[in-house]
């Protein structure tokens, strides 16, 4: 079985974060994507302290699609330096990380 990843990003607006969830899961590089509320970040950019309201993205994708994911990630992200962020899961449900690898292959249909 691949190895199931964990993918966070964030974007500037809730209507981008979709738009882009919506890619993915049509493009089969991840299985899931979850959008989460509205938070506030604070951090440094070109010098001066920013503070913006993002939303937080959590994305399941295996190994396999994973640096695709992450290339898709960064030529379609409205940031110039968008957070990727791809943490490998040891502790996943057998049958949750099958459902996940059979959402990231690609069917004739």
């Amino acid at each position: 079985m691949e190895s199931i990843y964990l993918v966070i990003t964030t974007f500037p607006t809730r209507d981008e974060a979709v738009s882009l969830a919506n890619q993915i899961i049509e493009k089969h590089l991840a299985g899931c994507v979850q959008i989460q509320e509205a938070c506030t970040s604070i951090y440094e950019w070109k010098g001066i302290v920013e503070r913006s309201v993002e939303f937080p993205v959590h994305i399941k994708t295996v190994e396999s699609k994973k640096e695709s994911l992450k290339t898709f990630i960064q030529e379609n992200h409205s940031y110039e330096l968008p957070e990727i962020v791809a943490i490998k899961l040891n502790d996943v449900s057998e049958t949750y990380a099958e459902w996940i690898a059979t959402q990231t292959c690609e069917t004739d249909s």
